[in-house]
């Protein structure tokens, strides 16, 4: 079921997400402690793999 971008509240505080078998993360917990993160790393470090996830759960297309 996708997200209804129409009808959620627009508060939404997203604190820890898991990758499981997700492009380069075999497994990976990302906890998000504050209202703000940054996330950085390497090239090939897995950054736009965690950022996709977040679209993923949104149903937003990442290009």
């Amino acid at each position: 079921m996708a997200f209804d971008l129409l009808n959620y509240d627009r508060n939404i505080l997203i604190n820890t997400i898991e990758l499981v078998n997700f492009m380069c993360h075999d497994h990976l917990v990302v906890n998000f402690k504050k209202k703000f993160t940054c996330i950085g790393g390497r090239n090939g470090s897995g950054k736009s793999a965690i950022m996709i996830s977040l679209g993923l759960l949104f149903w937003f297309k990442i290009k």
